[in-house]
């Protein structure tokens, strides 16, 4: 006869097909980049010279190629910050439910690990001014 553990942990094993999954989209960003595949922004810098001379529309339309990499990078720490947001909210509720404090404590952790995202979005995106230098602030935070 089977013991009520060893019962309970073959009813809450993950699918095979989720584990290989899982295991798939961490693995194969790394293969692609050892292949030579970029992800990164194209770096285009802003050309004064050309500046100069351009109509305001086209000095315009080229800062914001030129800051292609400085918008996805906002867009990508703000999803973090948002899916802390989502997570800490959603812990809770499961400590409602459950009553089980290790969830909160978690949801918390990544909580303040996602507002250190966003304070450091802002930073980045000199939204905020902040008492240190954005050279020194930027990397510690």
């Amino acid at each position: 006869m089977e013991s009520p553990s060893a019962s309970i942990l073959q009813n809450s094993k993950l699918p095979n097909k989720l584990v290989w999954a899982v295991v798939a989209v961490s693995v194969i960003p790394i293969v692609l980049h050892l292949l030579g595949v970029d992800f990164g922004s194209r770096k285009i810098p802003f050309d004064t010279a050309t500046a100069l001379s351009a109509t305001g529309q086209e000095v315009v339309e080229a800062m914001f190629v030129s800051l292609t990499g400085s918008f996805t990078h906002t867009i990508l720490e703000w999803s973090a910050f948002v899916t802390a947001i989502f997570v800490v909210i959603l812990a809770f509720v499961h400590f409602r439910i459950q009553g089980d404090i290790t969830t909160p404590v978690v949801g918390v952790a990544l909580f303040c690990a996602g507002s250190m995202d966003a304070f450091h979005t802002l930073a980045a995106d000199r939204l905020i001014h902040a008492v240190a230098d954005n050279r020194d602030l930027i990397p510690f935070t």
